[in-house]
């Protein structure tokens, strides 16, 4: 009974205290995996902020390289059409330049012929002085205005200087420049084959009255050409009117019929003079025409290839950028790399050649070249051989026969060669002690290990400055 009693009175299932426990467990875990989920939450956030900022900057650097790109596209093909205006107006500056200059030229001449001793010796001349005056009536009438070629000149001037403080820049010169700058040079053709040609005339009236100077004329020699000019006008004038009173003298009629014949031809003349300028000025009109068509396709073709090249250009800088994304890294890394190999490289180098330079300054000392005599002055006699020519010592073979060896060995061998009669036509060392005894003095010692320590550090300084054999 007493059991049965205790087996009731024990508690059933879980305490209090265990159930507490557990809960606090859970509740604990789950703060613990809470806190685990906040963490990794903010993480991944903070992750993505920092890939779309980086995303941000790359869109900013690749509009920013965009806009450079079509930057530099639009300062290409604004140079390049401001070089093709500069060009074409420097060359019709030069051109209509020297028209101007070779016109201005020729009509000094040409008024100055009227007057001058060259005018007198072309004067008692007939054939000359009808040359001159179908010179001064024909040609020099069809020259171009000096006043035209001046504002001609002048505007391709103002072309020039506009292009030139336009260099650099994007602006783009107006097509009609290069229009007009054509068509002057189109025009400037037949007026520069006028001014030569009338040129020409005027040299060979010149040089045939120097010819003439001395010859016999049939005719009053007028005192210049001024004056031959107007007595050949009035000899015309009343030729004219003599041939008009005869022919009147003899019929009325006919007369009257060579004047009408006269006045026809006249009139049929200038038809043809008419007909023919206005046939040259609707070439010139139509020439023009043509250039600037051809002027303004080629401009055309020239924007569209600008055009292609530029977006040419974005991508390829676009490509460029994604690639140089990539490899910033490796390609910063290996520069400082090769910076810092270069900067080791040129160091090093530095040093050698502050080296090479004492071991020159060395070997150039006169003490050590006093010591060194026996070796460096030039005789027949090698260690083993004779050569033909006269010439130091072999480092070669100085190496070779263990001269340069820091031994007594190598000692005994350099004393020898340096004091031996069989090579008596180089200088000698004068040893204390002597070739046999130089051993029991210390100073003929230091003195011999001087000279193998010079020899062996010294050695290919020498064979470059020629004192010693190679």
């Amino acid at each position: 009974m007493r059991e049965e009693i205790e087996a009731n009175s024990q508690p059933r299932g879980l305490s209090l205290w265990t159930a507490l426990t557990l809960v606090l467990g859970v509740a604990l875990l789950s703060a613990l995996g809470l806190g685990v989920l906040i963490y990794y939450w903010k993480a991944d956030q903070a992750n993505t902020r920092r890939r779309w900022e980086a995303f941000e900057a790359g869109q900013r650097r690749l509009e920013l390289t965009q806009k450079e790109a079509a930057q530099a596209g639009q300062l290409a093909q604004a140079r390049n059409r401001q070089n093709a205006v500069l060009a074409q107006a420097r060359h019709a500056t030069n051109l209509l330049g020297q028209l101007l200059h070779s016109a201005e030229r020729l009509t000094t001449e040409a008024s100055a012929l009227r007057t001058n001793e060259a005018g007198t010796k072309i004067a008692p001349h007939a054939d000359l002085v009808d040359r001159a005056a179908r010179l001064y009536d024909t040609e020099l009438r069809r020259l171009p205005s000096v006043g035209e070629l001046r504002g001609k000149l002048e505007n391709a001037r103002r072309i020039e200087q506009q292009m030139l403080g336009a260099l650099g820049t994007t602006y783009e010169p107006d097509p009609d420049f290069a229009a007009a700058l054509q068509t002057d040079l189109l025009w400037s053709g037949p007026e520069w084959r006028q001014v030569e040609e009338s040129q020409a005339l005027l040299t060979a009236l010149v040089q045939e009255g120097n010819a003439k100077k001395d010859a016999p004329t049939l005719r009053p020699e007028p005192p210049t050409l001024e004056a031959a000019l107007v007595q050949l006008a009035q000899q015309e004038s009343v030729a004219r009117q003599q041939i008009i009173a005869q022919a009147t003298a003899e019929t009325k009629p006919q007369a009257t019929q060579l004047v009408a014949e006269a006045e026809r031809e006249r009139i049929l003349q200038e038809a043809r003079w008419q007909v023919t300028n206005v046939l040259s000025e609707m070439r010139v009109l139509l020439e023009q025409q043509n250039q600037a068509r051809l002027v303004r396709e080629a401009e055309f073709q020239r924007g569209v290839e600008a055009t292609q090249l530029q977006v040419s250009n974005v991508v390829l800088a676009i490509a460029e950028m994604r690639r140089q994304h990539g490899r910033e890294t490796t390609v910063r890394e290996g520069e400082q790399e090769k910076k810092d190999m270069e900067a080791r490289l040129k160091q090093q180098d530095l040093q050698e050649q502050a080296r090479q330079l004492e071991l020159r300054r060395r070997a150039q000392e006169p003490r050590l070249q006093a010591l060194l005599a026996p070796f460096t002055t030039p005789g027949y006699r090698q260690f083993k051989t004779l050569s033909y020519e006269k010439q130091p010592f072999s480092y070669t073979e100085l190496q070779s026969i263990g001269a340069l060896q820091p031994t007594l060995t190598g000692l005994r061998t350099l004393v020898l060669i340096a004091t031996s009669n069989v090579y008596q036509e180089r200088p000698r060392w004068q040893l204390r002690g002597g070739p046999l005894g130089w051993r029991n003095c210390q100073d003929s010692i230091d003195l011999v290990k001087e000279a193998q320590q010079a020899l062996s550090e010294l050695g290919p300084v020498l064979v470059e400055l020629k004192m010693l054999a190679p």
